[in-house]
């Protein structure tokens, strides 16, 4: 039988970026093996023929989606009323769809190397794809880089979406130069850009880290109640929830504690939209002298009658500053995209609540300082985390109970292998991707997630601290606030795309020109 060749070839290296993609994230976490996808896209994903580079974005795209994203395996039949085979289609069509993201920026890379210089045309195509391209959850090409010691610290410059950007078109130079077996000018220039990303990273991360040894620290409690999912829907669980995050946070009071932070829509009873006194519609969250400032989450109605996921900063003397609706909200579990008016599609999510969006990001004041609320979803969308660089410390309030794996909260998987375990895979992989607000901004972030795990990560991405998954915890944290850093990122990560496809407009404009002249 004759080996395959010509484009099966090329679309077999393409599946095989996919795998190493989805091997470099948990649970397995290999992730230098991002750098093999890179070198393999730089080589495959450009083509003569656009439905070519499409094809083999998609194939990329969807590989790695379908791998990283196992867990929605359990998580379909467990939060739907639909049968587990039917679960196994939406996994596989969820697939396809975030699939569509490298797909697009295949498309564009092979319709504008002809008129672009191929790594540019690399570049720009996957900066504006991954901002702008079709997607449930967010996987930057660049995620697992966190852990590339000096590489990732760039990210205050680039962000991850332009990290991954300049990488893909580094690889394509060498691809190029590769194919012509020499070494050539952009081989060059794109050794040259690798090295310098490195150097500047290593001269950054030792600037970081001086002024997080001046800066001052909080004394922080992540309260990580691990309340099953199903419970919380449940009127009669509302008082036992409640005084369970009570007990909770009374452990940790027995240290100073500066800020208590619970986790979102941790508050078992609706709020107003508004500010106004805790325990006036409902039990206090915190009662009796000398309570700490608390961040927590809860459902809010606003006067305009929609419902809002949102964040409550309570001071000391009972006050509740204006809240903060979260702005990204997560496709079919708070919202159902395009197809909310099938009758069948919105009976089988009737747990998405069809939240209203928040419509602006707010900086919260606590203790004479601010702090960013990153709601959930939010800390793994570049542009959120950009929207409140400003705050002295970045606070992200998640529940992730829905993603636990069958049985709900409990012991860790036999014979202590449960890092490798696809349960509580979406918990790991989205702290990888909060680690990157933590750069992109160079503040201190701190995670309370319902389930976990909750952390703090450092303003170099480091995790300081972190708690075990599933089980009940109060994980005490010392971040750092006020740090004075002024990363140039959260500009570049709100306007680079939109340059990027700006680039990629003309590129087009001037190949439609040339077909025209041609004719």
């Amino acid at each position: 039988m004759r080996a395959p060749s010509g484009p099966w070839r090329a679309r077999g290296l393409a599946a095989l970026a996919g795998l190493l993609l989805a091997c470099s994230l948990p649970p397995l976490g290999l992730w230098w093996l991002t750098f093999g996808a890179l070198v393999i896209l730089g080589a495959v994903l450009p083509h003569e023929r656009p439905r070519e580079g499409f094809l083999r974005g998609w194939l990329t795209g969807s590989v790695a989606s379908g791998m990283v994203g196992l867990w929605l395996l359990d998580l379909v039949p467990r939060f739907t009323n639909l049968p587990k085979a039917l679960g196994v289609l939406l996994w596989l069509l969820a697939a396809l769809f975030m699939g569509l993201g490298l797909a697009l920026a295949g498309l564009l890379a092979s319709l504008t190397r002809k008129v672009l210089p191929t790594p540019v045309a690399l570049g720009a195509s996957l900066w504006a794809a991954e901002r702008f391209g079709p997607q449930l959850f967010p996987y930057p090409l660049a995620l697992t880089l966190v852990d590339a010691p000096y590489l990732a610290q760039s990210g205050d410059v680039l962000g991850v979406n332009g990290l991954g950007a300049v990488l893909l078109g580094c690889a394509g130079a060498f691809a190029l130069g590769a194919r012509e077996r020499r070494w050539t000018r952009g081989c060059s220039a794109a050794a040259c850009v690798a090295l310098a990303l490195v150097a500047y990273g290593f001269v950054r991360e030792r600037a970081v880290r001086r002024a997080m040894a001046r800066s001052a620290r909080w004394s922080v409690a992540l309260v990580q109640p691990s309340v099953p999912a199903t419970l919380r829907w449940e009127d009669s669980m509302r008082v036992p929830i409640l005084r369970h995050l009570q007990q909770l946070t009374e452990d940790a009071r027995k240290a100073p504690t500066d800020l208590v932070v619970w986790h979102e829509g941790a508050y078992p009873y609706p709020l107003a939209f508004r500010a106004g006194r805790d325990g006036q519609e409902y039990p206090a969250a915190l009662q009796g002298p000398g309570a700490p400032w608390l961040v927590f989450g809860a459902a809010a109605l606003g006067a305009d009658g929609w419902l809002r996921n949102a964040a409550f900063v309570r001071s000391p003397d009972g006050a509740l500053a204006e809240p903060v609706a979260k702005r990204e909200l997560i496709p079919f579990g708070e919202r159902i995209p395009l197809l909310g008016g099938i009758p069948w599609v919105r009976d089988a999510f009737s747990r998405a609540l069809g939240m209203t969006a928040g419509d602006r990001p707010e900086l919260l004041p606590v203790r004479g300082l601010t702090v960013g609320i990153l709601n959930c979803f939010e800390d793994t969308v570049p542009r959120s985390g950009a929207e409140v660089a400003r705050a002295d410390l970045l606070v992200n309030i998640t529940n992730s109970a829905w993603f636990d794996g069958p049985g709900g909260p409990g012991e860790p998987p036999p014979d202590g292998v449960w890092f490798l375990s696809w349960r509580n895979a979406a918990g790991r992989q989205h702290l990888v991707q909060a680690r990157w607000r933590a750069i992109e901004a160079r503040r201190d972030l701190v995670r309370a997630v319902n389930t976990g795990p909750s952390a703090h990560v450092n303003a170099l991405g480091e995790v300081e601290r972190r708690s075990f998954p599933t089980h009940p915890w109060v994980l005490r944290v010392s971040p750092r606030v006020g740090l004075g850093l002024s990363p140039v990122a959260p500009g570049v990560v709100l306007w680079g795309p939109w340059a990027s496809a700006l680039v990629l407009a003309g590129a087009l404009a001037e190949r439609l020109r040339r077909r025209l002249r041609a004719r």
